[in-house]
């Protein structure tokens, strides 16, 4: 089965720290719905600062949420233009450790005291 991955590619003018800020802030409403567990499991990214590249696993249904929360706070705080987004399908891989580069909510949403 195809897995569902969105591209977002912001250009050099573009802030990325804000970008990853709403990616963020994304993961904390995803949870909301979600719940903290479902979202740890299920909510896969990667972020790529050297090329202003952050991809998205949407093959769940938490991972479809995030993308299109994403989306959304991408589109209020910066407008079309910060951004392109493409959607690549490709065949599933082994998610295990850091080792290929995903992400999950461990890094992501929250600031631990």
């Amino acid at each position: 089965m195809p897995r569902e991955r969105y591209r977002y590619s912001f250009g050099t003018t573009t802030d990325f720290k804000q970008a990853h800020e709403s990616l963020r802030l994304a993961m904390l409403a995803v949870e909301a719905t979600y719940g903290e567990a479902r979202v740890r499991l299920d909510a896969r990214f990667r972020i790529d600062p050297d090329i202003q590249d952050i991809l998205i696993d949407a093959s769940t249904p938490t991972g479809e949420a995030l993308n299109e929360t994403f989306t959304y706070f991408l589109v209020r705080e910066m407008g079309l233009g910060a951004f392109r987004v493409n959607r690549q399908d490709d065949e599933p891989t082994a998610v295990t450790g850091r080792s290929n580069g995903w992400t999950s909510h461990t890094h992501s949403a929250r600031t631990r005291s």
